[in-house]
């Protein structure tokens, strides 16, 4: 985006006003950001979910690129503020490169912690990623289509549960079970919870999550929540604990992973 944005005709009197030295700065921050996330989660520390604010985080690359997608939306949509990179003779290159950037943002935006942790987790429903478009949940749709039975969840031993606003023990998917987590002491409630009853006998209460370590539990969302979306407590039940990379390399399973180029040519 920084190459296509400053590569315009020298005979172009508006040069250089399409993007500021302070815009490519920030897009410049924002991609050493996210290298240093990418080195950080090749060495198992996946601390880079988090939303930190510093770089060696994915939600401080993404910053660029999100303020770029707002300000274009206020400016073709909202009668906003005027928008300079619209005007350039290499418009149309640079758009292309943002949506390929907001494109792979979107199949893996859900893992990342959101800014304000009082608000219910990400996932609330996963009907938006049964699209047969998304590389990541076509194995998912085919399977739906075809009724075949998907393998069931496994139970982790020990089990490990944790209810809203209690500290993440451990990066992982960890999936909502009902329970009445109001009133009385949340320790206790995990407690009974583990001496009475199965985990099926309580059942789900929504959707999958990954949770991040040392980060409070969130809520869950659900259809009548507020504007806010701050959903409502619920008890978490640990499915799977995220072992893979640095020390203990890269799972058997995702060995034969291909990631996608994006389909437009490099410049």
């Amino acid at each position: 985006m920084c190459r296509h944005s400053k590569q315009n005709p020298p005979s172009d009197p508006n040069y250089r006003e399409y993007v500021y030295d302070g815009w490519m700065g920030d897009l410049l921050r924002s991609h050493v950001a996210l290298q240093k996330a990418v080195t950080r989660l090749e060495k198992g520390d996946k601390s880079c979910f988090k939303f930190l604010g510093a770089a060696g985080h994915f939600s401080e690359g993404l910053l660029a690129i999100s303020w770029w997608q707002d300000m274009l939306g206020r400016y073709l949509h909202a009668g906003g503020s005027e928008f300079p990179p619209y005007h350039s003779p290499l418009w149309g290159r640079i758009e292309a490169a943002m949506q390929d950037c907001w494109a792979a943002y979107a199949e893996v935006g859900v893992i990342l912690e959101p800014r304000f942790l009082d608000v219910a987790a990400s996932i609330a429903s996963i009907e938006h990623l049964l699209d047969p478009s998304l590389t990541s949940a076509a194995t998912i749709f085919r399977a739906c289509n075809a009724r075949v039975d998907l393998p069931l969840v496994p139970d982790p031993d020990p089990p490990t549960l944790v209810a809203t606003g209690r500290e993440i023990p451990c990066y992982g998917i960890w999936e909502p079970v009902r329970a009445e987590t109001s009133g009385g002491d949340a320790r206790g409630l995990v407690k009974r919870w583990l001496g009475t009853d199965a985990p099926s006998a309580h059942g789900i209460d929504g959707c999958m999550n990954y949770l991040c370590e040392g980060s409070p539990a969130p809520t869950i969302g659900f259809p009548e929540d507020t504007g806010r979306k701050a959903g409502r407590a619920t008890l978490w039940r640990l499915i799977w604990r995220d072992d893979r990379y640095g020390d203990n390399g890269v799972p058997e399973e995702e060995r034969a992973y291909v990631f996608h180029a994006p389909k437009t040519a490099a410049p």
